[in-house]
């Protein structure tokens, strides 16, 4: 059976940098099916070898400033994640503990079939919540991620549709009550 793992890193008390584990939450709510694990790793992926050890398709989400409008959604594969190592891990210290988990599973023989990074562009760097722009991006990213699980055949295209549900996103976007999202 094919198997995937959506990993979500950055800490909610860091504003935008949060968006991981609020997307993970979005994510989990709905049906992925029994071949799909989440995780959220917060600042510390070190022990992430041992999760994506022999996984077909690997997604990592995070907020990063890479300069664009606050908002914009990079999704990298890969390759163009190597291409940029240098700077990012220069950059991020949490990206280099997870180059060396990633590391530490290619040593072990269970290097993903395929991973993709995708980064979402931050304003808020501390306090509890998201920016609206970060929050409208979060859910286009939930979108693309459960797209990718379908053409995976990891997630049935029947899953796909949204239903309304009560969301304590109202609390991560700073007010007190939650709020109906959907569609």
């Amino acid at each position: 059976m094919k198997k995937g793992l959506i990993i979500g890193l950055g800490n909610i008390l860091d504003g935008d940098f949060g968006v991981g584990c609020y997307l993970l939450e979005a994510l989990g709510r709905g049906s992925l099916g029994d071949g799909v694990e989440l995780a959220y790793l917060g600042d510390d992926p070190r022990c992430a070898a041992g999760l994506i050890y022999g996984m077909d398709l690997v997604i990592v989400v995070s907020a990063f400033s890479l300069g664009g409008p606050v908002g914009k959604v990079y999704i990298w594969p890969y390759r163009v994640f190597k291409q940029h190592l240098s700077w990012i891990v220069a950059k991020h210290r949490v990206i280099r503990w997870l180059v060396q988990a990633l590391a530490t599973a290619e040593l072990a023989g269970g290097f993903p079939t395929e991973i993709l990074f995708i980064w979402i562009e931050p304003r808020i760097i501390e306090g509890l919540g998201m920016c609206p722009e970060v929050r409208k991006a979060m859910w286009k990213v939930v979108a693309t991620i459960k797209e990718k699980l379908v053409e995976k055949r990891l997630l049935q295209r029947e899953t796909l549709q949204v239903s309304p549900f009560l969301s304590v996103e109202g609390i991560a976007a700073g007010t007190s009550a939650p709020r109906k999202v959907g569609v």
